[in-house]
């Protein structure tokens, strides 16, 4: 009679990447812009900008089951390329924000010949979100998020075609709004 069975713990699989992240930051008043300067009262507060661009490459990704090397580098929800931009624009108790997200195309299954799948993989992808918050007071903030401003649909049978990775890079809830409003204690 067998009362119990165990077995240890094994690790069977690795992954393997390369990759390049790159961060941009960049902020100015908009009177110290040459053009404004000169066509607007010089001196006046006219706000600031800031300008955020987040570039992620990857070069290389790949995981190792049991010996056997599976690239997935290129697949839908595994892109080689994301970029994110963003504007912020802030005048006293007025704020404006306004993003541009990028997913570069991606393939069913990197592993396998074009000639071999009947749907190859879907484009590029882009989604653009902004929002408005105003400072009421100096505890108080409301705002307006606006999510997929232009409600672009994500790649055509992107969710069907990855791994569930796709969930996490294409926007699948669409064109959204919250409005909320804050209190700091």
């Amino acid at each position: 009679q067998v009362v119990g069975f165990s077995t240890p713990l094994v690790n069977a699989g690795a992954q393997d990447f390369q990759g390049l992240q790159a961060d941009m930051s960049y902020g100015i008043r908009v009177a110290d812009i040459p053009l404004v300067n000169r066509l607007l009262r010089p001196g006046a507060d006219y706000g600031s900008l800031n300008f955020d661009i987040n570039a992620f490459y990857e070069d290389q990704h790949s995981f190792t089951i049991l010996g056997v090397t599976t690239p997935t580098r290129g697949n839908i929800g595994d892109p080689k390329f994301r970029l994110n931009a963003t504007t912020r624009y802030r005048k006293g108790p007025l704020g404006l924000y306004f993003q541009a997200r990028h997913v570069s195309s991606g393939q069913a299954d990197v592993t396998l010949q074009r000639s071999s799948q009947q749907i190859y993989g879907v484009g590029d992808y882009w989604v653009f979100n902004s929002s408005v918050s105003y400072d009421i007071t100096n505890r108080i903030t409301a705002q307006l998020v606006m999510n997929n401003l232009f409600d672009i649909d994500p790649p055509q049978y992107a969710i069907t075609l990855s791994t569930g990775n796709a969930l996490s890079t294409y926007d699948y809830f669409g064109q959204s709004f919250v409005m909320s409003l804050k209190l700091k204690l």
